[in-house]
């Protein structure tokens, strides 16, 4: 049984989520200057944008409860980590779920305590921990999740763009913007 948007009832027992994804890999959003260290999902995110991107970078994914204090600190050192590590390079994303406003898909990850954090590898889902702990033990799991992501070739993106090739400026639409800017707008449509 699965519920809308197609999140598998046994989302969170390592399986391969890749027939959930669409089949392009949009990236996920990383930190921007001055921006949150975490991205807020819904199911429709979750699926078509974490799951997929989790091909290109290890997605931390923590579903809290803003009514809870250890969701509140555990999601917060998590930002914090991720700003330490990410700085250079982005090794891992930090994705969050609000339970309390998505709980259909908080049962479907078969979340049975708040917080519970999980990895997400190459549209892999795997149960991390489900409760505060120490930020030195969280440092270790958080290398072993990035170590293991660069064993199945999930190595991360680098200064917060996804791992792509770089594809040139059409001609024709560098001359069009052109356009646009000196304000011909004839020209930029033709």
């Amino acid at each position: 049984m699965s519920i809308s948007g197609g999140l598998p009832q046994q989302f969170n027992r390592a399986i391969d989520l890749s027939a959930l994804a669409a089949k392009k890999t949009p990236p996920i959003d990383s930190v921007s200057a001055g921006g949150s260290a975490r991205r807020d999902v819904d199911e429709n995110s979750l699926v078509k944008e974490i799951i997929p991107g989790s091909k290109q970078v290890p997605v931390i994914l923590v579903v809290w409860s803003p009514r809870s204090e250890e969701s509140q600190l555990l999601v917060r050192a998590l930002e914090a980590l991720h700003r330490k590590h990410n700085e250079a390079s982005q090794r891992w994303s930090l994705a969050v779920l609000n339970a309390d406003a998505q709980p259909e898909v908080a049962q479907a990850l078969r979340v049975a305590t708040i917080p519970t954090v999980m990895a997400i590898i190459a549209e892999q889902v795997a149960p991390l921990f489900d409760s505060m702990i120490p930020a030195d033990q969280l440092e270790v799991v958080l290398n072993k999740v990035v170590e293991l992501a660069a064993e199945q070739g999930v190595t991360g993106i680098s200064n917060g763009l996804p791992n792509e090739q770089v594809i040139p400026d059409d001609p024709d639409l560098v001359i069009a913007d052109q356009a646009l800017e000196d304000g011909d707008f004839q020209s930029a449509i033709t």
